[in-house]
């Protein structure tokens, strides 16, 4: 939870052994500690001082990050982390979550998954429905253009799952969508048709 700024590989279980950091100086009374396998950070602040001051009755911004579960060294690296809106006089009220610009990594995924499923793997179909006794058309070339339309397809497909993988394990969560939970059963679909191919 906390990390020694003057040794990133090292951690401590209260702010006593850590450097304090001139930005965040009007934070006081910091202390991590582990119970049951759960890691507790408090600490107490001025609502005013400081560059970033607490406005009571408004939502704010609050980034949370955490490490793996069970992690007693507190020395991982925090991969799960997000930004939400919480009023700190209202904590019963919930949060909400910060819109953020997408990065480029959400932006392979989207961008591959389109040519893939919304270009290629359609327009393969098409080929194949449509282009089969086209009259003076070469034999077979309808079938050879299916071939490297669904290929890239596949690929692109298969980049794109590839992607997501990557940007839920940094950036968000696995199974927290229903995008996700539909989007593996398609992918999957998809990943597997060229089995179907064979026979």
């Amino acid at each position: 939870l906390v990390t020694d700024r003057s040794n990133p590989r090292t951690s401590a279980q209260s702010t006593e052994d850590v450097m304090s950091d001139p930005v965040d100086s009007e934070v006081v009374k910091n202390l991590c500690s582990m119970e049951d396998s759960t890691g507790r950070m408090t600490f107490t602040r001025s609502l005013s001082e400081g560059p970033r001051p607490i406005t009571p009755g408004t939502p704010q911004a609050i980034i949370w990050a955490r490490g793996p579960a069970g992690d007693a060294a507190l020395s991982s690296r925090h991969d799960r982390r997000q930004e939400v809106s919480l009023d700190l006089t209202n904590i019963a009220g919930g949060v909400s979550t910060v819109k953020q610009e997408a990065n480029w990594i959400l932006w392979c995924h989207i961008v591959f998954m389109t040519l893939s499923w919304g270009f290629l793997l359609p327009l393969a179909v098409i080929i194949a429905n449509r282009t089969r006794n086209v009259p003076g058309g070469h034999p077979g070339a309808w079938f050879e253009w299916h071939k490297e339309m669904a290929r890239a397809g596949w690929l692109l497909s298969t980049l794109g799952v590839v992607f997501a993988v990557y940007y839920c394990e940094v950036y968000s969560d696995h199974f927290q969508w229903d995008h996700t939970k539909y989007g593996i059963y398609v992918a999957l679909a998809g990943f597997f048709q060229p089995v179907s191919a064979i026979f």
